[in-house]
């Protein structure tokens, strides 16, 4: 990593800037960074494996919470964002996948999957790039806060008595609806609406 001179060189020697998401960019700065030969700080002392927790990989399944955050803090830049990295555009990134964004994404209908990870969290930000293309990632906060807030009532008795977004979410799944098995359905796309 001494070569690149910063994290953002280390990160964007593995990206293809052609991509359409930063998936290929995570598992190779994920795998670059855990080769790294850490024992000037460690000695003859094994590195704790959970280190490895820190740099998960998309293509293993993992949302990437964590590198995603920090990548959303890194690139995109207004009251909440630092935008300290230039060379990775904020339309490529992949939203932040907590608690609070699967339940209002669900509620939402922005994600048909059920089971949180790197599929769930790509069709949540697919979704949100049909309200902006340039910087889909931008909505995270905003996903965050309903469900913080306990305001999002998705799959609660509560239902959407709280929900700001109240006549645009669907707080319970339709009965009978069968279970997503993590394959994309044809033309049965969640809509992203307004």
């Amino acid at each position: 990593m001494l070569e690149e001179g910063s994290v953002e060189s280390f990160f964007v020697r593995g990206d293809r800037s052609a991509d359409r998401d930063i998936s290929a960019a995570l598992d190779s700065f994920s795998s670059r960074a855990l080769a790294i030969d850490v024992r000037v700080a460690y000695g003859n002392r094994k590195c704790h494996p959970g280190v490895a927790y820190f740099f998960p990989t998309p293509s293993s399944g993992s949302g990437c919470k964590r590198l995603n955050l920090f990548l959303r803090w890194m690139v995109r830049s207004d009251a909440v964002d630092l935008g300290v990295w230039s060379r990775i555009p904020a339309s490529r990134l992949i939203i932040p996948l907590d608690t609070h964004v699967i339940r209002v994404g669900r509620c939402l209908r922005l994600t048909r999957y059920t089971s949180p990870g790197w599929k769930m969290a790509a069709e949540i930000t697919e979704s949100l790039r049909a309200l902006d293309p340039g910087d889909p990632v931008k909505y995270d906060f905003l996903l965050c806060h309903i469900g913080m807030a306990d305001q999002c009532g998705f799959n609660r008795a509560q239902g959407d008595s709280f929900c700001p977004l109240k006549g645009e979410c669907h707080p319970r799944p339709p009965r009978g609806r069968p279970r997503s098995t993590g394959k994309p359905r044809g033309s049965d796309r969640p809509s992203a609406r307004r």
